[in-house]
């Protein structure tokens, strides 16, 4: 039977001396989302086999598919449409700016509508082998909401070993396509940002930004998950991006314990008491930390 940890990843030493816990985790897209994303891809796949010596096709994509849609009757499907077009008609029609009057059509299944929309290749590219045809997808908008897996993140590690004796730090490494910046950082740990509007006989009377008490170190009871001494979050850090992605040390100002600023010389976010406020401080960059180049591993000198 598998012993259950008592204690963080990582014990932080300099020389004999201990200066804090390090706890490691990813945040990612949901389990849902990446299914779904490899069903949509594996879809794209197959149509770019698919026999198109004259056109390419744009998608214009709604909704998502709840099971592996059918990729091969879709590229059958698309291939039989592509075959009775008159790619020279198409063409002229192109040129001269009548898209409306164009062919398109749409494949609808489970909830994932998709329009495909046949675009001439350039007499150069006619028939010539290799060439993915489909072009340009366009996506319906989406909300994006990293700060989510962030705050989870913290809640999941906040309280997972109980009281500890020293600083405590949660260590996130978002990866996540749309990235993840300082304000959705901001809204996982302090709550999402609001602006509270004050209105007296349909006048303005004041507006004052703030943050919804919803965030994994403030919540409606006031300052919440103490233990969490800062976080360290990166963004899509990986082996080929580790000198262009530094991650930010942000602290907790109502930690248990502070965490000393000068055990971290990249830049942090540190509360700032006497102005109720947060000061970003600059700090070194991963490549100088590692004793790299800005562009390695593309190059392995000064550019």
């Amino acid at each position: 039977m598998e012993r259950k940890r008592t204690h963080p990843d990582f014990m932080i030493l300099k020389g004999k001396e201990q200066l804090f816990y390090l706890e490691a985790t990813l945040v990612t897209l949901s389990d849902t989302n990446a299914a779904t994303k490899a069903r949509e891809n594996r879809v794209y796949d197959t149509l770019n086999e698919m026999k198109s010596p004259n056109f390419f096709i744009d998608l214009k994509v709604h909704g998502a598919p709840d099971s592996s849609p059918p990729g091969r009757k879709i590229r059958d499907f698309l291939e039989r449409r592509l075959a009775g077009l008159n790619s020279e008609r198409i063409a002229t029609q192109f040129e001269q700016g009548s898209f409306r009057r164009s062919p398109s059509w749409k494949w609808e299944y489970e909830g994932w509508q998709i329009t495909f929309f046949p675009i001439p290749k350039s007499p150069f590219d006619r028939g010539k082998p290799g060439i993915r045809p489909i072009g340009i997808r366009m996506q319906e908008p989406k909300w994006v909401t990293p700060h989510i897996g962030i705050r989870n993140s913290i809640y999941d590690k906040a309280s997972k070993y109980g009281k500890l004796s020293l600083p405590y730090v949660v260590a996130i490494d978002v990866i996540d396509e749309s990235g993840a910046d300082d304000i959705d950082i901001s809204n996982a740990l302090f709550g999402k940002e609001q602006l509270t509007v004050v209105l007296r006989r349909n006048v303005l009377i004041s507006q004052v930004k703030g943050h919804k008490p919803n965030g994994a170190w403030y919540s409606q009871n006031g300052p919440q998950n103490k233990r969490v001494s800062a976080v360290l979050i990166a963004v899509n850090l990986c082996s080929w991006s580790i000198t262009k992605t530094t991650p930010i040390l942000w602290h907790n100002p109502w930690a248990n314990y502070t965490l000393s600023q000068d055990v971290w010389s990249p830049p942090q976010v540190v509360p700032d008491i006497e102005n109720n406020r947060l000061v970003k401080r600059d700090g070194k960059s991963n490549w100088k930390l590692l004793g790299l180049y800005p562009n390695w591993p593309n190059t392995c000198k000064e550019v």
